[in-house]
């Protein structure tokens, strides 16, 4: 077995290794952001397992 970890908010690697096989998922790391709300920067949305989650 091989596996490779790309975190979430790049989509180019994840289109890259999924063309080539790769896709099961493992495991998923999930965290919360402590920034003020004024201050993020993240992307929009994913949908794993019905639920929402910003990359």
């Amino acid at each position: 077995m091989l596996n490779v970890r790309p975190v979430a908010r790049n989509d180019p690697a994840i289109r890259f290794f999924h063309g080539r096989g790769f896709n099961t998922l493992g495991h998923i790391e999930m965290f919360i952001d402590l920034t003020p709300a004024t201050r993020r920067r993240w992307k929009g949305k994913k949908r794993i397992a019905g639920k929402d989650f910003r990359f």
